[in-house]
């Protein structure tokens, strides 16, 4: 049972490993894409709903340069975009702590990376 466990883990280990490898679209381009699909909306209406920080945690997510070929750059694009989804989400059900939440933990990932790859500024 336990070599039967073992045996799938490590199958489905694989098979995801390939199925993330054969993905086409580079980093950069999933991030202009959804920003321009952000851009593209109704923008008055995304004015209504995202806040501030939501917004102002968009801008920056868009003058941030991810390098497609590192690994991490590409997990922290997909977690950053993963929590700012959840804030669009829980602003439209106006939950706002739950919003300040996700968006807080983004722009803890984002500032990582900044700090991480040079593009931060270091405040003391």
């Amino acid at each position: 049972m336990r070599n039967l466990t073992k045996w799938a883990l490590g199958s489905l280990l694989v098979c995801s490993g390939v199925l993330a490898a054969s993905q086409t679209t580079t980093v950069s381009q999933t991030v202009n894409r959804s920003v321009s699909e952000w851009a593209g909306s109704d923008t008055a209406m995304q004015m209504r709903l995202h806040s501030a920080a939501l917004q102002e945690l968009e801008a920056s997510v868009a003058v941030t340069q991810f390098d497609s070929a590192k690994r991490m750059h590409t997990l922290r694009l997909k977690r950053i975009m993963h929590y700012i989804s959840q804030a669009r989400a829980y602003e439209q059900q106006n939950w706002q702590y739950n919003r300040d939440d996700a968006v807080q933990r983004a722009s803890n990932i984002l500032r990582h990376h900044q700090m991480k790859t040079g593009q931060g500024s270091y405040v003391l």
